[in-house]
């Protein structure tokens, strides 16, 4: 039988507080940073980072660490854009939410530009609100 070894990472306590209530002794969480990831190169087969690069003021420093960790592929998704930046703008706008949320806005064209500056071999899919893209980090 297959192993695998499941790990996460957050930078909100709670966050991995919440994980580790939903996931017992299935996986491991902790607190850390994606611009310096607390593990070796080549550590996993595939690492996912879903719904924050978004979130980041410096995206290409996290992609960095994403492909030294991964010794195979990475798995990338983020909101479809321009939806977020819409229901961002309004909620700033009315005052229901002070926190700009997502401070990296992709569309169905800029995200795989994206990617491909960062991987060579990569494929792009989108449904609904979301997209992704699974990238080899090995030539």
């Amino acid at each position: 039988m297959p192993h695998a070894a499941i790990e996460g990472i957050d930078h909100s306590h709670e966050a991995i507080e919440y994980a580790r209530k939903q996931f017992g002794d299935v996986a491991s969480f902790d607190q850390g940073d994606i611009h310096a990831l607390p593990f070796e190169t080549n550590s996993f087969d595939l690492v996912v980072c879903s719904q924050v690069l978004e979130h980041l003021d410096n995206p290409e420093q996290a992609i960095t660490e994403l492909k030294r960790v991964s010794r195979s592929y990475v798995l990338i998704s983020v909101p479809l854009e321009p939806y977020f930046k819409f229901f961002n703008d309004i909620s700033r706008a009315l005052r229901i939410s002070p926190d700009p949320g997502h401070v990296q806005f992709w569309t169905r064209k800029t995200f795989p530009e994206f990617i491909g500056k960062h991987f060579e071999h990569f494929e792009h899919s989108t449904l609904h609100y979301y997209q992704a893209a699974l990238a080899r980090s090995i030539t």
